[in-house]
């Protein structure tokens, strides 16, 4: 299965199940096409090694700046 890089943040859901955003910092994140064409991700790695909790997702877009400083350097070499 082919994988490919697309920027993303963490979204989830409160415990009342309201779905919040987690932070503003883009990284970047390897996924299959299946969660591109979905817009979500879970079960994977930043390339910075940030992962999600139980409950949060990573919330994909390709129109999306990064601005993970650890994500930019893996990105950019």
């Amino acid at each position: 299965m082919e994988s490919t890089l697309s920027p993303a943040t963490l979204s989830g859901k409160t415990v009342n199940g309201i779905s919040i955003e987690q932070g503003m910092v883009v990284h970047v994140v390897r996924c299959t096409e299946t969660q591109l064409k979905s817009g979500m991700a879970k079960q994977v790695y930043s390339l910075c090694g940030r992962t999600h909790d139980k409950n949060d997702y990573w919330s994909l877009s390709h129109a999306a700046h990064v601005t993970c400083p650890k994500c930019r350097k893996k990105i950019a070499n």
